[in-house]
């Protein structure tokens, strides 16, 4: 099997083919657990693993869902299933590294999907490689969603972090059938990622196979690119243009750069803006607010923000003075491909839905944070400047 043509022909096969589960023991309480039919790999059957969870709800009503798909070194989390489902969401958690739970821990079986390899095995036969059948999974778990009969077909989103918010932007351009998305630290434009991501995706046989934004020009859906601003994996640039190629498809599109979010399972999960974009979708709650306009002149930053679903509370920029460097370095207290420099972060003057400011001396990169809140919540929206 060679790409592009025959993996696409099987990642849009697998979003208009029925998936093929079966419900297995759960140990987990009020938390479902089903083994999915995978793709063939190496000419033998796959299972795979997912945790699925249906909120409490009204007799006759349609619930809103959401796929939920991990990281590296993540397995399927059932606690981030009962997070959606206590927000009135019906969830599903796969496993998209070939893992089952046993008494003895996570283990790989006989049909197990490959691991997680990094996307290093690109010159080899796609359906031996662990992306594809990542990437398939996810979209098997939306078809399954979609099926039951307490979840409403149309208002299925799905977030993913770090790899999985890789999977996510890579799935999102083959399947149109979610209502929103939100990749959480992975993006689209990996060739401008640090460390090992970076250096897999600019290599030709990744590049050929498995670059998401060949396929944005796909992407309809509500996207929110969601980033940490001192990610040791990622870069905001890739996130960025990851918006900027996105955004056209949908107004409600937005990108946020968290300050001191750091990069796990439980960080990636847990900003509000993402049960909060999540809503304005499928729920009808407040959109959030967007950065719509941009301009420096004489000396002086100008933005203006739209929107009237939020309460504005506040901007500030983050720039650096020098060009950005990396280097592998303890940071946060571990040690990770990081940004050799540090945020330098100003204030600035917010009128009405205008904002205001000096542009800092000696500017090399920045962007501009606003913040707002909804329902109390707090959340931010930025615009990258480069």
């Amino acid at each position: 099997m060679n790409m592009p043509s025959e993996i696409g022909e099987k990642l849009l096969s697998a979003t208009n083919n029925p998936a093929e589960y079966i419900s297995v023991p759960s140990s987990e309480p009020g938390i479902g657990a089903i083994e999915i039919t995978g793709e063939k790999c190496g000419g033998r059957d796959t299972k795979i693993f997912a945790y699925i969870g249906i909120p409490e709800h009204e007799p006759g009503e349609k619930v809103p869902g959401i796929v939920l798909v991990h990281g590296g070194g993540g397995h399927a989390f059932p606690g981030w299933v009962r997070m959606w489902n206590d927000r009135g969401y019906a969830a599903v958690a796969m496993d998209n590294t070939g893992y089952f739970p046993s008494e003895n821990g996570w283990v790989r079986r006989g049909d197990s999907i490959p691991d997680n390899d990094g996307v290093t095995t690109s010159s080899g036969e796609a359906d031996e490689m662990w992306m594809y059948h990542a990437v398939i999974s996810a979209a098997l778990c939306g078809s399954i969603l979609r099926s039951l009969p307490d979840v409403d077909a149309e208002r299925v989103g799905i977030t993913g972090i770090s790899w999985g918010g890789v999977i996510t932007s890579i799935l999102i351009g083959y399947d149109p059938r979610f209502a929103f998305a939100v990749p959480v630290y992975g993006s689209g434009f990996l060739g401008d990622a640090p460390g090992n991501i970076g250096r897999a995706f600019r290599l030709p046989d990744t590049r050929k196979m498995w670059l998401a934004e060949e396929r944005f020009e796909n992407v309809k859906m509500p996207v929110l690119w969601l980033q940490w601003n001192d990610d040791n994996c990622f870069s905001l640039k890739s996130g960025w243009e990851s918006y900027l190629a996105t955004r056209g498809g949908n107004d409600m599109t937005r990108y946020s750069a968290v300050d001191g979010m750091m990069h796990s399972h439980s960080h990636g999960w847990a900003p509000e803006v993402i049960g909060m974009f999540a809503d304005s979708v499928t729920k009808g709650a407040p959109v959030m607010p967007e950065i719509t306009s941009f301009s420096m002149s004489d000396g002086r930053v100008s933005a203006e923000v739209s929107g009237n679903g939020g309460k504005i509370t506040g901007a500030r920029l983050f720039y650096l003075t020098a060009p950005m460097t990396r280097s592998v370095h303890e940071k946060y207290g571990y040690t990770g491909d990081f940004m050799d420099q540090t945020w330098n972060v100003t204030g600035a003057e917010i009128s009405g839905s205008s904002i205001d400011l000096p542009l800092p001396e000696s500017v090399c990169e920045m962007y501009l944070e606003v913040g707002f809140t909804i329902n109390g919540k707090p959340g931010v929206v930025c615009r990258y400047c480069g």
